[in-house]
């Protein structure tokens, strides 16, 4: 069985690649191929084509794969690939062939066309309304022009009877009777038509709004739009099947970001970390069992870092300001036409779940979701990507001033083989009540994950620990300068208290702060800390790690004097606080 493959751009593999930017550089070629004896029987065959794969980038974007096979026999043809999304970027779409049948690609095209979408079930509906309303207004129509033909018919009979009148009444030929007869059957005539001509008339009116606002609904309810199509040249040589796969990006088809699920065993001090990633799938096509990979890489960005231009100053004439003249030259941003990064399927020992195998580059890493993923365009699905679990060094961190809780944040390390992205993070706590035989997990909160590479270390915020109480309180205010002195000043006494209720030692972080003043006015005297901080900064925050044993209380105490013109409000220093 001969394998046939034609690329026009050599790629790392050693195969080329054919693209739609190259269709001008073959014009010639194809012109040539046209006037060659049996160039102008090509025939054109309409390719039938799945979705295949589909790679999401974080950015917006997402590289489809379509396959299609066809049987094919020695000559020329054109295989028509319908469908593509409106949102394709054309620069992007590549075309592979492999098959037994000895084939080359002579070019490929790619169009804009109307795309025909199902009709939803409303707008048969409304299509047959409109079908029903046009005949009863041709049929209102109809009776409408009758009438007018009536009133037209008796105005002749009353010119025809006024003209001869004199002549029948000189010859007697029409008694009295027969004239009021014909008097009043001509005004009855007027009456009957006039009047039914007029309730036509507005029925007629109501129908044709009705058909206008029918018209409206079937405008919303478009069933084409804006699509492309792609049109491949081959010259076929020998019979076969010959299987074409068609890739293109579509820009802002599809988007996936990373979400992740912690769960926290205080008992074990483990932390259980469910790596998923939200799919937003808005490209325009269902896909139905479509083998997805999620990707970090960035496509369109651009090969090339940017170039930095100088920066000149000048003065402007007739302006005692100084501006930034900026270099004519502009910064420029190197494009890539496309950038194909798939990472290969690898079995990862099995762990009761599914989750995606990772392949890495110097430049990203990409996620390859096990078995075929259904998502119809305008959903979206949280997929798993990877499950582990992690050795957490803990610490308690309380910050008394804002909030008497104490907060467990936990370190790990990145062991695995693929990085931890940005993201947001659900929070649980596992305990394992007596009364029951499995354990229970606590939602506590969504907090933030930051990005972490391979082997580097993650701080996560793993909810509140009960069994530490913080608290910090105002002791005493002094006022201790007296009515009219030059200076006010006020001293604050702050005492902080934390007690361990735990079974084991803890170490705790706790952090305060003293005022720092800005202004010349304001000063901050005989600050005094018991006991000293571990840090002292300079912008006046405070911190402390204790060591608490079980059962432990450790008192902080905090004094410092406020000191300001004695015209002053203290009110208007209270920011301070």
């Amino acid at each position: 069985m001969d394998g046939w493959r034609y690329k026009l751009n050599y790629t790392h593999k050693g195969i080329f690649v054919f693209s739609a930017l190259s269709v001008l550089l073959i014009t010639s070629l194809l012109t040539c191929v046209h006037a060659l004896p049996g160039g102008s029987g090509r025939t054109e065959v309409k390719l039938e084509t799945v979705i295949a794969e589909a790679a999401i980038f974080s950015r917006g974007k997402v590289n489809v794969k379509r396959t299609g096979t066809v049987e094919a026999h020695p000559g020329f043809y054109t295989y028509i690939v319908e469908g593509l999304p409106g949102m394709t970027d054309r620069s992007s779409v590549r075309v592979e062939g492999r098959g037994s049948a000895k084939a080359e690609i002579m070019g490929i095209e790619v169009l804009e066309r109307n795309i025909d979408i199902p009709t939803p079930e409303e707008y048969d509906a409304l299509k047959e309304k409109l079908e029903s309303l046009k005949m009863k207004e041709d049929s209102i129509s109809i009776a409408k022009g009758a009438l007018r033909k009536r009133l037209k018919f008796v105005s002749l009979i009353t010119d025809i009877s006024g003209e001869n009148a004199g002549d029948e009444i000189r010859e007697q030929t029409f008694s009295v009777s027969d004239w009021t007869g014909l008097l009043n059957f001509i005004e009855e005539e007027n009456r009957e038509a006039g009047q039914k001509i007029s309730e036509t008339g507005k029925e007629l009116a109501e129908i044709r709004e009705e058909i206008e606002e029918v018209e409206k609904e079937l405008k919303q309810l478009s069933f084409t739009e804006r699509g492309n199509e792609v049109r491949i040249d081959c010259d076929v040589e020998s019979a076969g099947r010959l299987t074409f796969e068609i890739s293109y990006l579509v820009d802002g088809g599809a988007v996936w970001h990373p979400r992740y699920r912690v769960i926290y065993n205080p008992e074990e001090e483990r932390v259980d970390l469910r790596y998923a990633g939200t799919i937003i799938q808005k490209s325009g096509e269902d896909w139905e069992d479509v083998s997805v990979t999620l990707s970090t890489a960035r496509p369109h960005v651009g090969a090339s870092p940017p170039e930095l231009k100088p920066l000149y100053l000048k003065r402007i004439e007739g302006r005692g300001d100084v501006m930034h003249s900026i270099s004519s030259e502009t910064v420029e941003m190197a494009d890539v036409d496309d950038l194909h990064v798939r990472g290969g399927r690898h079995k990862s020992a099995p762990v009761g779940f599914s989750q995606a195998g990772a392949a890495r580059t110097s430049f990203s890493a990409n996620f390859s979701i096990p078995g075929p993923v259904s998502l119809k365009s305008g959903s979206s699905r949280r997929i798993l990507i990877r499950r582990e679990s992690f050795p957490a060094e803990l610490s308690l961190f309380s910050v008394p001033r804002l909030s008497e809780n104490v907060f467990v944040r936990g370190k790990i390390n990145n062991s695995m083989d693929i990085p931890i992205l940005e993201g947001t993070a659900e929070v649980y706590i596992q305990t394992e009540p007596e009364q029951l035989s499995s354990p229970v997990s606590t939602f506590v909160g969504e907090g933030g994950i930051s990005s972490v590479p391979t082997g580097g270390d993650l701080v996560i915020s793993l909810g509140i620990d009960q069994d530490i109480e913080v608290t910090q309180e105002l002791e005493k205010k002094e006022y201790l300068s007296g009515e009219g002195d030059r200076r006010k000043e006020i001293r604050y006494h702050y005492r902080i208290t934390a007690e361990n209720f735990k079974k084991q030692p803890v170490e705790l972080t706790i952090k305060d702060r003293i005022p720092v003043s800005t202004m010349d006015d304001i000063d901050i005297d005989d600050v005094d800390i018991e006991p000293e901080p571990q840090s002292r900064a300079r912008n006046g925050l405070l911190t402390w790690k204790l060591s608490l044993v079980p059962g432990e209380r450790v008192e902080i105490g905090l004094e410092y004097t406020v000191k300001f013109p004695g015209e002053w409000s203290e009110f208007t220093i209270m920011f301070l606080e």
